[in-house]
C-alpha cells in the first residue's frame, strides 16, 4: 500500500532522548561527565540499561553515487530510463547476489562505524561502572531517510554482532541494538504501524532475562507514542513513506501524480512499448528539424507527462531502456495508430535510414 507526506517530518532523535528520559528514567551522561570523555549517553532504569544513541542523519546518496558509478562500467550494467531503484539494476546483472552484498556493504557503512564507536564507549562505561548486571543497548534513530529500510539494517546488524576475531566477538560490549524509523510505515486497517527493529548479541543467549527488557523498551515506547504494539514479527511488509515536497516542478508533480493513479498498470509489455512509440513519434516531429508536422504545444506537453508516467512504469518493473529500442517498423506503425499522413510515415523511415 502506497502512503505518501506532504512537507518536512519533525525529527527523531529529539523525541528519542526526551523517551529515554521520560519514559526510562534516563540521566544524560553528558552532563556529568567531559565531552572529551568516550562514554556512553544515557544511563537508564536505575544504571541497568546503558544507551549509547546513534542518529543516521545522513542520506547516504555520496556513497551510493559512488558505487553506482564504479558499476555502471561493468559491461553487464543495464540502462534504464530515469530513476529507478538499485534493485532493478542488481537483477539484470551477471552477478546479482555479488553485487547485492556490494550494494549492502556500501549502506552499511554508516551503521558499522556507529557500531564500532558505540562498543568503545559502551566498554569504557563497564570497565569503571561497580554495577555487574549491566544491558549494553545501542540505539538507532533513522532521520527519515528511505534508504535505511529496516529489514536492510537489521540484517546488516546481526551480521555485524555474529562476526569474530582470533575466536572473540567484535563487539562484546554491545548486548542489544534498537533500530528506529519512521520513515517506514504498514498500514493495518486504520493502525498506522512503525517497524522497531531488535537485534540481540551472543549475551543475550546467556542471560535470556535480557530479552524481557528489550521488549519491555519496545512496549513503553509505542506507549509513549500513543502507538500499537505488535511483537514476535507479525508485521513485516512495511512501505517506505513517499515524501512529497509542498512546492515542486512540473516534472515532480507528474511523478506524484502516477504514484497516485499508476494507470499502466495493467498494460502489458507490448502495450507499453506501442506507448513508448507514439510518445516517441511525436516527440520526434516536435524537436526533429525538417520534421513536417509540428505538434500543437499541449500534445508535446502531455508527452512529456506520459513519458515521465512510462519511465516510472518501466522502473517498477525493472524493464531496461534496451527492451524499447526504436525499430523504424514500429515508428511506422505507431504513426498510423496516431492517424499521421503518409508523408510523416514516409519520413520517419527517412530518419531512420540516415542514423
Amino acid at each position: 500500500m502506497r502512503v505518501e507526506r506532504t512537507g518536512s517530518p519533525k525529527l527523531l532523535t529529539p523525541r528519542m532522548k526526551r523517551f529515554l528520559v521520560e519514559a526510562l528514567r534516563g540521566i544524560d551522561l553528558d552532563e556529568t561527565q567531559s565531552h572529551q570523555e568516550e562514554r556512553p549517553d544515557y544511563e537508564c532504569l536505575g544504571g541497568l540499561l546503558i544507551v549509547e544513541l546513534k542518529s543516521l542523519e545522513e542520506d547516504g546518496s555520496t556513497r551510493m553515487g559512488n558505487l553506482i558509478e564504479e558499476l555502471g562500467k561493468r559491461a553487464d550494467w543495464p540502462q534504464f530510463l530515469g530513476p529507478t531503484p538499485i534493485k532493478a539494476f542488481i537483477q539484470h546483472t551477471d552477478e546479482p547476489e555479488a553485487i547485492a552484498r556490494k550494494v549492502s556493504n556500501r549502506i552499511g557503512r554508516a551503521v558499522v562505524n556507529h557500531m564500532k564507536k558505540a562498543n568503545r564507549q559502551l566498554g569504557a562505561y563497564r570497565k569503571e561502572g561497580s554495577r555487574r548486571n549491566i544491558v549494553g543497548a545501542l540505539v538507532f534513530v533513522n532521520e527519515d531517510h528511505e534508504i535505511y529500510d529496516p529489514q536492510l539494517v537489521g540484517r546488516i546488524i546481526a551480521h555485524e554482532l555474529r562476526r569474530m576475531d582470533a575466536g572473540n566477538l567484535l563487539y562484546p560490549n554491545i548486548d542489544l541494538v534498537f533500530y528506529f524509523t519512521e520513515r517506514h510505515v504498514q498500514i493495518d486497517g486504520r493502525q498506522v504501524l512503525y517497524p522497531c527493529v531488535v537485534v540481540e548479541g551472543q549475551r543475550v543467549n546467556e542471560a535470556p532475562w535480557m530479552a524481557s527488557l528489550s521488549t519491555c523498551v519496545l512496549e513503553k515506547w509505542s506507549s509513549w507514542n500513543g502507538h500499537p504494539f505488535i511483537r514476535d514479527g507479525t508485521a513485516t511488509d512495511f512501505t517506505t513513506i513517499d515524501a512529497i515536497p509542498e512546492m515542486a516542478p512540473k516534472h515532480e508533480r507528474w511523478r506524484t501524480g502516477y504514484r497516485r493513479n499508476p494507470y499502466l498498470r495493467t498494460f502489458d509489455v507490448s502495450q507499453l512499448r506501442d506507448r513508448f512509440d507514439e510518445i516517441m513519434v511525436v516527440l520526434n516531429h516536435a524537436f526533429i528539424k525538417g520534421s513536417p508536422w509540428k505538434p500543437p504545444r499541449e500534445l508535446i506537453e502531455r508527452s512529456f507527462e506520459a513519458f515521465t508516467h512510462l519511465t516510472l512504469e518501466m522502473s517498477e518493473r525493472a524493464i531496461p531502456a534496451s527492451n524499447f529500442r526504436l525499430e523504424v517498423d514500429r515508428l511506422a506503425a505507431a504513426a498510423e495508430r496516431l492517424k499521421l499522413t503518409d508523408e510523416s510515415i514516409s519520413w520517419l523511415k527517412e530518419m531512420d535510414s540516415e542514423k
